[in-house]
């Protein structure tokens, strides 16, 4: 068996850079292929809450005062149930708001004295996922002055995702392939430096699975050291290629941040491929 691994070895000992520069770089368009395929996964989710999500703005009468409000809020909770986040904007509230961000509004408004209360807009929000009945049932009540949605907002957002997908699917393909040709011209060298010590194996009564020994250590290590710069990347400069995507636009704000889990998933992966192009040398030792 050492002698088998030995000669598995025989690679790294002959063409030691060949073999590093190489894992190397399957190991940084590893991490890009699973950067990509992580924001292809994180996008529907997103594009489906921001297709469900609305905010509706219910504004009431100016004879409606904050006690009659917060009890119209018990009423459509009771009609709603919990699925809605509730809240209720007062005069007081929104004059708050409106200090905060603009004081000579503020000021332009106490001209009007006591009609100053009516100017000033009290309503309920409400946000969550809305049915045609449901506003139906806000704006039917007589307590409701008129009603705002916010609506189709989230379209031009959600035309945004749909191009990172599509940009995501795109990337994790070409990278593939990328990482598939490289391993295969790797391999096929590979395969031209053991095809003597594999026929002789074979000749000396070397079993099948014997023969396969030194494919399955060369593409092994090769997998194994792709696979840690793929999760030594993913860990230490994840955090970083995340924050980059999100200040690409104010959408991608809502993206998940990448699971570090996601590292030892790409050594596994990285491992398996090494391993199992060992099938490429064992073919090629055969011709």
């Amino acid at each position: 068996m050492k002698h088998l691994i030995r000669i598995g070895l025989r690679p790294w000992k002959q063409a030691f850079w060949s073999q590093w520069i190489a894992s190397l770089g399957m190991g940084v368009l590893l991490f890009g292929g699973g950067y990509s395929y992580w924001i292809f996964t994180s996008i529907p989710p997103l594009m489906k809450n921001l297709g469900e999500q609305e905010l509706v703005m219910a504004y009431l009468n100016p004879d409606v005062n904050d006690q009659s409000a917060l009890q119209l809020i018990a009423k459509m909770r009771s009609q709603f149930g919990s699925s809605l986040e509730m809240g209720y904007v007062s005069a007081s509230d929104f004059l708050k708001k409106m200090k905060a961000n603009n004081s000579s509004l503020i000021q332009e408004l106490s001209y009007f004295g006591e009609e100053m209360d009516e100017l000033i807009p009290r309503y309920i929000y409400m946000n969550g996922v809305f049915t045609p009945s449901m506003k139906n049932f806000i704006q039917s009540l007589v307590e409701v002055e008129s009603v705002d949605s916010t609506g189709d907002r989230y379209q031009s957002t959600i035309q945004t995702f749909l191009i990172l997908e599509r940009f995501s699917v795109a990337a994790v393909l070409i990278l593939f392939l990328t990482i598939a040709s490289i391993l295969f011209h790797l391999m096929k060298t590979n395969a031209n430096l053991l095809k003597d010590s594999i026929s002789m194996v074979r000749l000396m009564g070397g079993s099948y699975f014997q023969s396969r020994i030194p494919g399955l250590v060369t593409g092994g290590l090769i997998g194994l050291f792709s696979g840690l710069t793929a999760g030594i990347l993913w860990i230490y400069a994840g955090g970083a290629f995340y924050r980059l995507v999100r200040e690409l636009s104010p959408a991608f704000q809502m993206l998940p941040g990448p699971p570090v889990e996601v590292s030892l998933i790409l050594v596994g992966v990285a491992f398996f491929l090494g391993a199992f192009s060992s099938i490429i040398l064992r073919e090629s030792s055969n011709a």
